[in-house]
């Protein structure tokens, strides 16, 4: 969470921050997957138990989306509802950020960066950018 704080706090257009953000996200539970196996089960354990603490993450995980969104809001750069809108980013983020899902994507053979790339592409251009 400390990393996605600190994109949310950065210099930058708001595009992207949501850029840096997701491909943080993605990048440290894909290295999870592939560097941590103890950890990665034990979010996958707690996301299929729905522990409290995953739940409090994502509401976490969203509200910094929404920050976002909301700067984006204030420039000009977005012209959407900042709340609906970080839980649909949040939502279009889970196949690059759940543990289950990207264990099957790495697993078959998916370029995993290549579909957050074009998710995200996807993601700019519904929300304004």
């Amino acid at each position: 969470m400390q990393s996605a704080d600190s994109i949310a706090q950065m210099e930058g257009p708001p595009h992207e921050k949501l850029v840096k953000l997701f491909d943080q996200l993605h990048k440290e539970r894909k290295n999870t997957f592939l560097h941590e196996k103890s950890v990665h089960d034990l979010i996958v354990a707690a996301t299929a138990q729905n522990w409290a603490i995953i739940g409090a993450h994502n509401k976490h995980l969203v509200a910094i989306i929404e920050t976002i969104v909301n700067d984006g809001i204030d420039t000009g750069a977005f012209r959407v509802d900042a709340a609906k809108a970080a839980r649909s980013l949040m939502n279009a983020l889970m196949p690059f950020y759940h543990p289950v899902l990207i264990a099957e994507g790495v697993r078959d053979g998916e370029d995993t960066e290549e579909g957050l790339r074009d998710q995200i592409h996807f993601i700019l251009k519904a929300i304004g950018a």
